[in-house]
């Protein structure tokens, strides 16, 4: 009896043919993920779980793929990039992170290797892009080619902090109310829980702005790239700006106190 080969790490897969919709594999469809793959009719994404060593052996042993492009992929990340080795795109990229059934801003790597007919991403702990392009395929969504899932993938990111800018600036306006009626209760720290969740976030965002636009100058990524980088400059104006408005109601509630 022969014994299917199983995907080590294997969190979800999914293959695009050309012409039909897309098709969910299961953990022991290693051998279809093989054969698919080889196959120039459509395409394939797989999301694995790297805390499995395995990953990277059957990355270079069973789907071919260059042996330095999935060191890259696999190592430990430490900075945000883009980058293109030995022809396929691998990237390093601050994502947020999935708590059980809620998300929530705390963030963690998203790793990328990405050629012409596969997109392979990996993490360490759940996150919210692989959860949301999970639910955009579910719901019928087509994505001819794997740069435009990637490109996807890409928006997750500006679209949280635009999220967590709008709670953010809801909780400053509440302050500010509160500051200007001469209602003080627990403020100062409040404000400072605004300050420092706000300058986390700008960092992070700074970061994945640098890495789009140099890979803009240096590579040709997807589309996506270009207009998420320019989201993130609209948004890297509106946290400044909140930036300023709660420095200003801190000096206020010192200058009251």
């Amino acid at each position: 009896m022969l014994v299917p080969a199983a995907i080590p790490g294997l969190i979800c897969a999914y293959r695009f043919p050309a012409h039909a919709a897309p098709h969910v594999f299961n953990d022991v469809d290693g051998d279809k993920v093989v054969s698919d793959a080889a196959r120039e009719d459509g395409w394939t994404w797989l999301h694995l779980n790297l805390v499995d060593k395995r990953c990277a052996r059957w990355l270079t042993d069973k789907l071919t793929l260059p042996a330095g492009a999935v060191a890259a992929f696999c190592e430990e990340p430490t900075r945000q990039h883009l980058s293109d080795v030995h022809n396929c795109t691998v990237a390093h990229l601050t994502d947020f992170r999935r708590e059980f059934d809620t998300d929530s801003t705390d963030t963690g790597w998203c790793r990328v290797l990405l050629t012409d007919r596969l997109l392979i991403t990996g993490r360490v702990k759940a996150l919210q892009s692989a959860e949301r392009l999970r639910r955009e395929i579910a719901r019928g969504h087509h994505f001819p080619s794997p740069q435009d899932l990637f490109s996807l993938l890409l928006t997750n990111f500006p679209d949280t902090l635009d999220s967590a800018l709008h709670r953010l600036t809801d909780e400053l306006e509440t302050i500010e109310d509160q500051v200007l009626d001469d209602r003080h209760r627990d403020e100062r720290r409040r404000l400072t829980r605004v300050r420092r969740e706000a300058a986390q976030l700008h960092r992070h965002m700074r970061a994945t702005r640098r890495a789009l636009m140099l890979a803009e100058r240096l590579l040709q990524p997807p589309s996506g790239v270009a207009q998420v980088a320019a989201r993130l400059g609209h948004l890297d104006q509106d946290f400044d700006s909140l930036a300023s408005r709660a420095r200003f109601f801190h000096d206020e509630i010192d200058a009251k106190l």
